[in-house]
């Protein structure tokens, strides 16, 4: 890999990238609702508020932590309990290197970009690896953005009653998996078959010590 050109990318200006489009609520729009927006333009959050103010960011992670009981009420406003307020944003001054590095420190996938108090874009993990593997293809880092990418391609062509079933090696790899998947059940799109990750048997583990770190989850389209 050329470190100079692999520094020139690390070292640009977020205002310098192309950004994603936020898709902005009022704190009073129903979970189901913000879920469904999320859902149908393949947002990792909605912000509460406007461009120019806002109050709080809905998230897949707070989607996975917060909306999880069986009783959990999809028509609540989101500012009742999920939202969460006074998000973290980043400047569009600052670098991919300085993005990557907060997202690193707070687990966040996403941060709204704000440039002269305005929110101008989103800044994604997942976009900052696809981008990453476009510029430097000799290196293999553009398989989690493939996975991010690749599973919504594989849901449509399910048909109602079909199945998709995963298998992950890696921490990263299987978080991607459950956000997805969650967010169909959410949805009311599909269900969920495994609430907990199937795991290899201590059989196999010893016939196959690959598998160890094996995790399958599968959801249904509804």
């Amino acid at each position: 890999m050329d470190r100079s050109r692999l520094k020139r990318f690390i070292n640009q200006r977020l205002f310098e990238l192309p950004l994603e489009a936020p898709v902005f609520v009022s704190p009073a729009t129903p979970v189901r609702e913000a879920v469904a927006l999320m859902q149908e333009g393949s947002q990792p959050c909605v912000l509460a508020g406007d461009e120019s103010a806002i109050t709080g960011i809905f998230t897949e992670r707070d989607l996975l932590l917060k909306c999880t009981a069986d009783d959990f009420d999809w028509g609540q406003p989101l500012e009742a309990a999920v939202l969460t307020r006074e998000p973290r944003t980043i400047s569009a001054r600052q670098t991919v290197g300085e993005a990557i590095a907060v997202m690193q420190q707070f687990n966040y996938r996403t941060l709204p970009v704000m440039d002269e108090g305005r929110v101008i874009g989103l800044v994604r993990l997942g976009g900052l690896l696809t981008q990453l593997a476009e510029a430097f293809p000799e290196a293999e880092i553009g398989w989690l953005a493939e996975i991010e990418e690749g599973l919504p391609r594989l849901w449509k062509r399910l048909a109602p009653g079909g199945r998709l079933a995963v298998i992950s090696f890696h921490s990263l790899e299987d978080r991607i998996v459950k956000a997805f998947f969650r967010r169909k059940g959410a949805a009311g799109r599909g269900v969920i078959l495994t609430r907990k990750p199937e795991r290899p048997s201590p059989d196999e583990t010893a016939a196959n010590p690959r598998a160890r770190s094996a995790k399958l989850r599968a959801a249904e389209r509804r």
